[in-house]
């Protein structure tokens, strides 16, 4: 083992009771935790000494696991959760990118629909869940204020004001909570058909916020795909928005996401005073068509606001729905689709199927901690960058990295030298070099098919 244990050599005492089946079956249980744990098969000289001493001291695979669970190799592929960035203050847009009062900042977020709806059944649960989005290094959590229908009161996480007794002091209570703990959030109106009066609500949305914090809210938008809960019309989802920063300021605001991705949608749903545009990300084709998407968006669309959010992206789960290849939606991937959505200047959302409706911790779904670690590597004004280039033959001369097959290399460039490149698709992209002299800060290959590159042109 890496990390030194010593394990005696030799043969078992009681061999002579050891059958050839019984061998067996104790190599191919030690083969398969090798497999599980370490994601390779064991040494023969590992093997042989686990097999010793399964049959010297009666180890049972439990013990086996626990020994390598406590090496060094083991400690390297399961690296601890990273510890929260400080930073201070509401999200806002300085310099054409996102920042807070430390200064540019990469905003990521986790998505958890309706954690708020069980808040007010379990609050010791959610105030764990709470703790664990904190410690994971994320922003804050997306979440929905308002819920009903048939599908929420079938699982019991109807909430709303005509529905939850003592509604604006739940929220209050769980707004503190968030703030509490630093964190800064979505703040989703949900089904905004189910808003009885809306200009009071947003107003009184707006002072509750304001009295616990206005920090505690990154941003508010006026309905969770409005145009099928309740408001098709961006012009009245505008005037809702604007009834909320009328007493609470601080926030960035963001209408809704609209039905589809291209420019005229989603300049149409993002009128004034909507700071960012919304966008549900595609979830259609292989995992690096979704990281592609994400790019041509901001690359190609251009929307009008420079700046968006992707408020539910593709994610893992039958609860994120429409979803084509699940199974492609692993840590490294859904990492991938992280960076490529800050590079592009998108404020990213961890989604997952627990995250739309919570059936059990958010940490135990591909990605939840890989995915704020892999945007700690990225630049913290990145956002803010003035060019984004690909590695096609149009940029020959002034990209980094070249692309070839299906084997993208999509680039963020400073005005100061600095670039950022993912380099991903279905073929390896371990052995690709650049094309142009750089100095490079940061080499992080997350899996042999995506590669982030940091430097400066020397």
């Amino acid at each position: 083992m890496s990390n030194g244990t010593a394990i005696p050599r030799g043969l078992p005492a009681d061999v002579a009771t050891w059958t050839q089946a019984k061998l067996i079956e104790h190599a191919r249980a030690i083969w398969a935790l090798y497999q599980q744990d370490l994601g390779r098969a064991p040494d023969v000289d590992g093997l042989c000494a686990y097999l010793w001493r399964m049959g010297y001291y009666k180890d049972t695979a439990e013990q086996v696991r626990a020994s390598l669970r406590d090496s060094d190799e083991y400690a390297a592929l399961h690296p601890a959760p990273p510890a929260p960035v400080p930073s201070t203050g509401g999200l806002r847009i300085v310099q054409g990118g996102f920042a807070d009062a430390s200064g540019p900042v990469n905003p990521v977020f986790c998505h958890a629909g309706d954690l708020f709806a069980l808040y007010v059944r379990d609050p010791e649960t959610v105030r764990g869940q709470l703790d664990v989005v904190r410690d994971a290094g994320y922003m804050g959590i997306r979440f929905w204020t308002t819920l009903g229908g048939d599908y929420w009161t079938s699982k019991g996480r109807e909430v709303g004001e005509s529905t939850t007794p003592d509604y604006w002091g739940r929220l209050a209570t769980f707004l503190g909570d968030l703030h509490a703990r630093g964190l800064r959030n979505i703040i989703s109106q949900g089904d905004v058909g189910l808003l009885a009066d809306r200009p009071a609500f947003m107003r009184r949305l707006g002072t509750t916020i304001d009295a616990v914090g206005a920090e505690v809210a990154a941003s508010v938008d006026a309905g969770n795909e409005a145009w099928q809960t309740g408001e098709p019309d961006p012009v009245r989802l505008a005037e809702m928005v604007t009834w909320f920063r009328a007493v609470c300021p601080g926030p960035l605001l963001t209408l809704t996401s609209p039905p589809g991705e291209t420019k005229a949608e989603l300049d149409a749903y993002s009128l004034d005073p909507a700071d960012l545009y919304d966008v549900h990300g595609y979830r259609g084709g292989h995992w690096w068509d979704k990281v592609r998407h994400i790019f041509s968006l901001a690359y190609e669309g251009q929307p009008a606001r420079r700046l968006g959010v992707q408020s539910e992206p593709t994610g893992p789960g039958p609860l994120v729905s429409v979803t084509e290849y699940q199974d492609e939606l692993t840590d490294d991937t859904l990492a991938a689709m992280a960076v490529m959505s800050l590079m592009s200047r998108q404020a990213w959302v961890y989604m997952s199927s627990h995250g739309v409706s919570w059936q059990g911790p958010l940490e135990r779904q591909p990605g939840f901690y890989s995915v704020p670690k892999a945007v700690a590597l990225l630049p913290p004004d990145i956002t803010s960058w003035p060019t984004l280039i690909h590695g096609g033959e149009r940029w020959a001369g002034t990209r980094v990295f070249a692309a070839w097959g299906d084997v993208r290399a999509d680039q963020a460039c400073s005005a100061d030298g600095r670039v950022a490149c993912l380099l991903d698709g279905p073929a390896s992209v371990i052995q690709a070099t650049p094309e142009r002299p750089i100095v490079v800060t940061t080499d992080e290959r997350l899996s042999p098919h995506v590669r982030l590159v940091v430097g400066r042109l020397a």
